[in-house]
């Protein structure tokens, strides 16, 4: 009720800003940011309302009476935004949906800075031993139940190879490491070393990146390891179909696109095929990485930001920038 009943006074401080100093345009990010955009424009703002959205909306539905607030301020409000800027097209497609509203819906997919992420990835790894007789699965992001880690840990169970490994890097949050670790027929195998600043480094050393969510609005870890040359299986959970430009429909409930393996969400059998083709068979994965680092540049800084500059002057005369 208290970041509700704020989101109008921070309206009202927006308005009185942009008013003083002649703005306008303002760009938000996130739902709350972007309420409080909208909103000043109604109190009596003149500038232009551009909302950019991270997150797939349809999530909003499992978090309790938080997300049907956040839905109902979505129907609401977006109607009045000047443009509504989505990172994937399944964001767009899902914003379209609740509020009925189409022409003002474009897609930036988020940028990436290939030469940091391609620095920080030559790094030496001094907290973790990756050994040359093991093969290693790396996964990057929180441990909750949206990332279904469970998932690979059942299909490296299947796989019965003693030689694979799984990293994770992240922190604990509605999913216990202790419970994930007696899902392990080899708990040993598994090495959560929690939050790391450079997580690049552990990437580029690993022989897949494995992400296994139920909804990613784009997953933008998908990008980082096509930069670290290192391939790819993902669950087609929104936003990676997206990057890996996968089909419509998984025959065999995954598929080898150009740039890495898309498999259908929460299937163990898929994911232990997935990991079985990539691991036994070193030209496809040699393929893959390099189609996947061409594939990077599309989401390159320099590239996301002439899409933003271009949209800008598209709608803007140029005095006004």
């Amino acid at each position: 009720i208290l970041k509700f009943s704020k989101i109008f006074f921070l309206s009202l401080k927006l308005r009185k800003y942009l008013v003083e100093n002649n703005i306008s345009i303002v760009q938000s990010h996130l739902f709350r940011s972007n309420y409080v955009n909208i909103l000043a424009k109604l109190f009596g703002s003149k500038h232009k309302a551009y909302i950019v959205n991270h997150t797939l909306p349809k999530r909003l539905y499992d978090e309790g009476l938080s997300g049907l607030l956040n839905i109902l301020l979505i129907k609401l409000l977006y109607k009045y935004a000047d443009q509504i800027i989505n990172v994937s097209q399944q964001v767009c497609n899902e914003i379209k949906s609740i509020t009925k509203v189409s022409e003002k819906c474009i897609v930036i997919h988020n940028p990436i800075d290939e030469i940091e992420i391609v620095r920080k990835a030559t790094e030496n790894v001094s907290d973790f031993r990756f050994e040359k007789n093991k093969q290693y699965i790396i996964m990057v992001g929180r441990i909750n139940s949206i990332k279904r880690i469970d998932i690979v840990i059942k299909a490296l169970n299947n796989l019965a190879n003693e030689r694979l490994e799984l990293i994770i890097l992240g922190e604990e949050e509605d999913v216990k490491i202790e419970n994930l670790c007696k899902l392990s027929h080899i708990p040993s195998s598994i090495h959560f070393l929690g939050n790391k600043e450079n997580p690049y480094k552990y990437i580029k050393n690993s022989d897949i990146l494995i992400l296994s969510s139920d909804s990613e609005s784009f997953g933008n870890v998908l990008i980082e390891s096509m930069v670290c040359k290192t391939p790819i299986i993902s669950s087609n959970c929104g936003g990676p179909s997206e990057i890996l430009k996968s089909s419509s429909t998984l025959k065999n409930a995954f598929e080898i696109t150009k740039y890495g393996i898309i498999f259908q969400k929460r299937n163990i059998k898929a994911l232990q095929n997935a990991i079985s083709v990539l691991l036994s068979n070193q030209k496809l994965s040699n393929q893959l990485v390099q189609n996947a680092s061409t594939r990077a540049q599309d989401f390159s800084l320099k590239e996301i930001i002439c899409k933003y500059k271009d949209n800008l002057s598209s709608e803007n005369n140029n005095n006004n920038l």
